[in-house]
């Protein structure tokens, strides 16, 4: 049976890793490209609530089905969203930068309304998101990148926190829960 394997457990562990992994890459460039400003750091932190959720979503999902079973959900709900990520389709920033500007007019009414669907709206798109075609310039990283003082700031808050997360046990917590 299903499930019951060791193989099928080392499937469905990957098609979730996979899933997480397009999830984590997708989200963030799609809130990024397309939400409005002002809104952009509460959808950000949606993506980290909604893990978190999931998780405690699984726990109680173990607590009641049977544990055979719960790889097959796995398996069947990485799949619905893998296959979900193939029809989203591409962020208007990233037409704009191939050179598609009549399918990147498509894409900002696809995702902000019909009512968007226009040159104007376009313009005004592309110049909020920082426009296309410097960022196809600037994408190499330097180390001078890391050297402006709010980088820096940024990155040492980022670890204390992270170092926080790591030595309050939230990990172990988290992948030795029964």
């Amino acid at each position: 049976e299903f499930g019951q394997e060791f193989y099928s457990i080392l499937l469905a562990r990957c098609i979730v890793g996979l899933a997480g992994g397009a999830a984590y890459q997708v989200i963030p460039m799609i809130i990024t490209e397309i939400a409005n400003a002002n809104i952009r750091g509460i959808l950000g932190a949606m993506l980290m609530l909604s893990q978190n959720i999931g998780c405690i979503i699984g726990y109680v999902l173990c607590s009641y089905v049977d544990y055979h079973t719960v790889p097959l959900i796995a398996i069947g709900l990485a799949f619905v969203a893998m296959v979900g990520y193939c029809f989203v389709p591409e962020t208007p920033k990233y037409l704009l930068m191939i050179g598609k500007t009549e399918e990147a007019i498509k894409a900002l009414g696809h995702f902000k309304g019909s009512m968007f669907a226009n040159e104007e709206c376009l313009k005004k798109y592309s110049e909020e998101v920082g426009g296309a075609n410097d960022s196809l310039k600037s994408n190499q990283v330097t180390f001078r990148d890391f050297q402006d003082p709010a980088t820096k700031k940024a990155i040492f808050i980022g670890a204390i926190l992270m170092n926080i997360v790591c030595f309050a046990g939230a990990f172990v917590l988290s992948n030795y829960f029964e």
